[in-house]
């Protein structure tokens, strides 16, 4: 969750003018290194994950857990009692690719290296 909600950089996409939900227009980045702390973060609201139409994602959301479990800096009260909540949904297999990417890259360069010293030993030999 994301504390302050309502003040982030959020773009709003427009097909969901008719209805109180808010999706974000995502921001066209290939990787960023903070991507990699969702692997160690607690997922939250996996319980009440359910499938909507054979194909979509969907969550229940308690406001009355929110409020339990959380700091009021996360989440805005209204004067009726429902609250307005900011999420990031991440897919964490993605986190896995990137650490794979970092992880292949190091041992590319150590083996390049390493040919390359080779190399160089075997041409100050001859």
């Amino acid at each position: 969750m994301i504390s302050n909600p309502g003040n982030s950089l959020c773009k709003p996409l427009e097909y969901y003018k008719n209805t109180r939900t808010i999706e974000c227009e995502d921001i066209k980045q290939l990787f960023d290194i903070s991507d990699l702390a969702y692997l160690w973060k607690r997922q939250i609201f996996d319980e009440s994950h359910d499938m909507v139409d054979e194909y979509a994602n969907g969550w229940t959301i308690d406001p009355e857990y929110i409020k339990a479990n959380y700091p009021k800096e996360y989440y805005r009260i209204h004067s009726d009692g429902s609250i307005d909540i900011e999420l990031t949904l991440y897919f964490k297999p993605q986190s896995y690719f990137y650490m794979g990417l970092m992880v292949s890259g190091i041992i590319l360069i150590i083996c390049a290296r390493y040919l390359y010293g080779d190399w160089k030993k075997k041409k100050q030999i001859d």
